[in-house]
């Protein structure tokens, strides 16, 4: 009986605050909107990768070209190893920029594939 009772007091203190439901989410930005819709379901699918390759050369040839303008993925990893030998400081962030630019250059290369639209990359640099 006396274990009924404790296990009747535990039930009824597990009845306890009502879920509420999250809050309504803004409406999606119009221009992001737009450019979606231009995007192909392949196109969607590469925006959610972010990738991220070996050494410093991106020329067509490059596995990293091939990426951002064919599959159009979402963003690059830079690492440490990505950045060109630089004597100092200034040279070495030029040199990332340069490295940045190329890669956005793909972005807006017609693709060897049939895909269309196009969207800016998002680089990301690890010191």
């Amino acid at each position: 009986m006396l274990c009924a009772c404790l296990i009747a007091v535990g039930l009824a203190g597990s009845i306890a605050v009502p879920i509420t439901a999250q809050e309504t989410p803004p409406e999606p930005d119009p221009r992001v909107e737009a450019i979606f819709a231009q995007l192909s379901p392949t196109e969607r699918i590469g925006q959610l990768f972010v990738v991220t390759f070996e050494g410093s050369d991106v020329t067509d040839a490059t596995y990293i070209a091939r990426l951002v303008r064919d599959y159009r993925v979402g963003g690059v990893w830079l690492q440490p190893d990505n950045k060109p030998p630089a004597a100092d400081p200034v040279e070495g962030r030029r040199a990332v920029q340069s490295l940045i630019n190329q890669l956005q250059m793909y972005t807006f290369q017609t693709p060897l594939t049939t895909f269309s639209a196009t969207s800016p990359l998002t680089t990301t640099v690890t010191p």
